[in-house]
């Protein structure tokens, strides 16, 4: 069989100096292979594919789909679309105007940024901020600082992004002179063992200077009771019993854990037995998905103590005891982050919702 016809359209541009590749055209591009040479940058007006056995280098542009193959280690990515594989990936930036999706890579990525991101719930790594409208959903990657929570911790993004490129999602919050909006209440109530009465509206002081004699009998007025100091914004009274299990919905970040209104009197209990594990439940898998993504959103060592029984009771089975004591584990995380004045992982919270869920409806 013959070869195919090698054709170079015009318009094409080519450079070849300096022993690296450079290449601009205004349509698509497939390259099967780089000739031995580093790439210096390709620039093209469509769709983008790379499927060489070169591990892929430099600056890498397209208005269209930019599909990667083979081992990376660019500069910058930017496509319409930018869809990555199982491979190795090192990159200070991938940003898209529309959506990146990256399946089960070793990423050691600066930032990936697009309006969507879908992540492979096996991909590995770390990228340092993850900026997207959507929820990535659970990974084992390190990092994923959103960029309002990288902000917060480092101060001002902008000479971190132009350095690498990319520019803030359209619409974003301009984080140099804007302030954040407050985080809504969320509609569901909180647990009911930690919510505290909503006090009565306040009356106002009646005088107990006696008046002047009127013509009938006076009257001896009541002093009203005094009320009882008013909550914490963020936590009241549900307005009727829950029913079925108790949502874990973590309150705004930093919130102190609430104490109960009034000291209850203090019963003798013995000594709870030991659970003996259950039979391994028809969700365990993702239990243990769940911890490997809660536990690789820290540094190694360096993660909150109140994780360290979810590894126990998630390893033994101990599903019954995990359903109980979850929410008090949500809140040392909370303080572990409020003493060191950083707000926990997106991941984390989402981590912990999906453990609530498993255990307690599925």
């Amino acid at each position: 069989m013959n070869p195919p016809p090698f054709i170079l359209p015009v318009g094409l541009d080519l450079d070849l100096s300096d022993g690296k590749l450079s290449l601009t055209y205004a349509g698509d591009v497939q390259l099967d292979t780089l000739w031995g040479r580093k790439i210096g940058s390709i620039i093209v007006g469509g769709d983008l594919i790379l499927r060489c056995d070169e591990t892929v280098t430099g600056v890498l542009k397209a208005g269209g789909k930019l599909i990667l193959t083979g081992k990376v280690d660019a500069d910058t990515v930017q496509a319409r679309e930018v869809h990555i594989g199982k491979q190795e990936v090192h990159c200070r930036s991938i940003s898209a105007t529309e959506k990146i999706v990256v399946g089960p890579a070793n990423l050691q990525v600066d930032i990936l940024i697009a309006p969507e991101i879908v992540l492979d719930p096996k991909a590995t790594g770390r990228v340092r901020i993850v900026e997207s409208r959507n929820d990535p959903g659970p990974t084992k990657l390190r990092g994923g600082y959103t960029l309002k929570e990288f902000t917060e911790e480092y101060g001002d993004p902008s000479a971190f992004l132009a350095e690498r490129g990319v520019t803030p999602l359209p619409g974003a919050v301009d984080h140099r002179t804007s302030t954040p909006p407050a985080r809504p209440r969320s509609p569901v109530p909180v647990p009911h063992r930690n919510a505290r009465r909503t006090p009565a509206p306040a009356q106002p002081r009646q005088s107990l200077t006696p008046k002047a004699a009127p013509t009938l009998p006076s009257v001896q007025r009541a002093v009203p009771p005094p009320t009882k100091p008013a909550p914490h914004p963020i936590y009241t009274e549900p307005t009727e019993e829950p029913t079925g299990p108790r949502p874990l919905i973590p309150p705004a970040y930093m919130a102190p854990r609430p104490k109960d209104p009034e000291p209850e009197p203090e019963v003798l209990e013995l000594d709870e037995p030991s659970e003996a594990p259950t039979e391994e439940a028809h969700f365990h898998p993702q239990l243990e998905e769940a911890l490997v993504s809660l536990f690789s959103s820290y540094d190694e060592g360096a993660h909150p103590e109140a994780l360290s029984p979810l590894r126990e009771w998630i390893g033994g089975r101990r599903y019954e005891r995990l359903r109980r004591e979850l929410a008090e584990l949500w809140y040392d995380v909370l303080e572990f982050h409020r003493q060191r004045n950083t707000p926990p992982p997106r991941r984390v919270a989402h981590g912990f919702n999906l453990i609530h869920h498993l255990v307690n409806v599925t």
